[in-house]
């Protein structure tokens, strides 16, 4: 029998490349009498999804993603509410969700809660996981009291809102003394994979940037800042659409803290978090379909935490649950991609369209233009 690895390593491509012309070509006689318009879309309005894109399309440019990016899996996160939930349940789905591995804790606490409650972390080893509490309250005073009764190994989540003036009260006056509660804190800047994503996008980002100019205005370094962001992508129902979401964030980012802070990389190299949430009356098969394809694509593109949420509906199976959480564990177990490179560099029709949507969100950056 031959040598099949020998006769691999001999082996040559032979396909003859294709001009863009003779594709479109061919294109046109497979069409079959329809028109080449047929093909054209629009990933969201004013955007065109160009049918046609060919390695004659692009420059000798390649997109390529450091290398940390890709040289382990997401962290596997769980977003839990204690909305409509007794302490005890909030406890009891926290220990479920370790039970299958999860890595992350994100405690979502209703505005109506004015106290840590220590129920909801019986039993619960803080120091194996990253613990956070995102608290829909928008007063400091509550957001101090919530820090001072943390555990040792808590995060406090603020979520960043172009409206909102939790930074700026919390930061000022008394509470900027203390270096251990501005530490506490991660900065979370949304992004919503719907509408016109790159006005979104822009807007967010433009919010991120205030806030580091008041931070560095406050004396403190620019390098912390970055390391406390967070970015959340809500995962887009298009897959290749969230690859692109995805990759352009990572682009846009390494840009702003070179610009900024001239370092190649923050040492926070989970900076960017991926949720895919449930859509309602979704059954809970399809879902476990749509979250495996998005796991799939926010993996490849090197998202740092992984966040699938679970349904609240008591009448789906707990199968599901232990599924959906197992996605992680089989993308990076049995799956082995995560080689520490990128592997999508120099993918040109995905390039393509990330050159564009990074340019033309950081011509709108106020501070980078």
């Amino acid at each position: 029998m031959p040598n099949i690895a020998y006769r691999m390593n001999e082996w040559k491509y032979t396909f003859d490349p294709v001009s863009k012309a003779d594709w479109i070509r061919q294109i046109t006689t497979d069409l079959k009498q329809k028109p080449f318009e047929s093909l054209t879309s629009e990933w969201w309005e004013g955007e065109p999804r160009w049918p046609i894109l060919h390695n004659e399309d692009m420059d000798d440019e390649v997109v390529r993603l450091p290398d940390f990016l890709f040289s382990q899996p997401p962290h596997i996160t769980e977003q839990i509410s204690t909305i409509s939930s007794s302490p005890e349940s909030v406890n009891q789905t926290i220990l479920e969700a370790l039970q299958f591995g999860t890595q992350s804790i994100i405690l979502q606490v209703a505005s109506s809660e004015k106290k840590f409650n220590p129920t909801w972390i019986n039993d619960v080893r803080l120091d194996w996981i990253t613990f956070q509490v995102e608290h829909n309250g928008h007063s400091a005073t509550t957001v101090s009291s919530f820090i001072n009764a943390f555990p040792e190994h808590t995060y406090f989540r603020v979520i960043r809102e172009s409206s909102s003036p939790l930074l700026s009260s919390f930061m000022s006056g008394e509470n900027t003394s203390s270096a251990v509660e501005i530490s506490a804190l991660r900065f979370i800047y949304r992004f919503p994979s719907q509408g016109i994503w790159t006005k979104k996008t822009i807007n967010t980002l433009n919010t991120l940037l205030d806030d580091l100019e008041q931070w560095q205005a406050l004396g403190f370094e620019t390098s912390s800042f970055f390391n406390q962001c967070t970015l959340v992508l809500e995962a887009d129902l298009d897959y290749f659409k969230q690859v692109i979401q995805t990759r352009t964030l990572h682009v846009l980012w390494q840009n702003i803290i070179h610009h900024f802070s001239n370092e190649a990389a923050s040492s926070n190299v989970r900076y960017l978090e991926t949720h895919i949430e449930q859509n309602k009356n979704e059954k809970p098969d399809l879902f476990l379909i749509r979250a495996s394809m998005s796991a799939l694509a926010a993996s490849l593109a090197g998202t740092g935490s992984l966040c699938i949420h679970q349904s609240l509906d008591d009448s789906v199976p707990m199968f599901y649950r232990r599924i959906n959480r197992n996605i992680q564990h089989l993308l990076d177990l049995e799956c082995g991609m995560y080689k520490g490179v990128d592997p999508m560099s120099g993918a040109y029709s995905l390039d393509f369209h990330v050159k564009g949507w990074a340019t033309k969100i950081w011509e709108g950056l106020n501070p980078c233009k």
